[in-house]
């Protein structure tokens, strides 16, 4: 009885104690993995025991290749969406100071809009820490693989001029809560 895994499922269990990705050229290869581990009785002697044997599908560098482009085009429609989602928290934002400025005090539906836009923000912020982590593991993914292409660069210098507006929403959100 062989147990199949996916690579990635056997990293996330054995963490780098087991290096494979060497074992795989261009296509995606099978590998038949089991472990032997032995015990430390010093007085009885040591003794060794066998897993049961497991298939571990290793990808391949094209599918890797391949995976890691969608992760990067997967991340710019996010970052796209986000940046429109800034946009249209920002101008929410800028009324919301326009109203706190001619009325001078929050009603209740002022109150709840509010809320709810600093809970919009905070969403948004959350999304962007995972898009930053998805980056970065994309990122090394690609030092991996050797890739680095001058459309990523492009890219990922665009996301970076996003940032500032990122740190204008939250200015704005300060002064409204002041």
């Amino acid at each position: 009885v062989l147990k199949t895994l996916k690579s990635s499922g056997i990293r996330k269990q054995l963490g780098d104690l087991i290096v494979l990705d060497s074992l795989v050229g261009e296509e995606s290869a099978s590998v038949k993995l089991f472990l032997k581990v032995w015990d430390n009785d010093g007085v009885n002697g040591s003794k060794f025991t066998l897993s049961k044997p497991f298939m571990l599908e290793l990808k391949g560098k094209n599918e890797r290749k391949e995976e890691v482009e969608k992760g990067y085009q997967e991340y710019f429609q996010r970052k796209e969406q986000q940046a429109d989602q800034q946009e249209e928290l920002k101008k929410a934002m800028e009324e919301m100071k326009r109203s706190l400025m001619e009325n001078k005090s929050l009603n209740f539906k002022e109150k709840s809009k509010l809320k709810e836009l600093l809970k919009k923000q905070e969403e948004l912020l959350k999304k962007q820490a995972e898009d930053e982590e998805l980056l970065e593991k994309l990122k090394r993914e690609e030092e991996k693989l050797g890739l680095k292409k001058e459309e990523l660069k492009e890219e990922e210098k665009k996301v970076d001029e996003l940032k500032p507006e990122d740190q204008e929403i939250q200015d704005l959100m300060k002064e409204i809560e002041e």
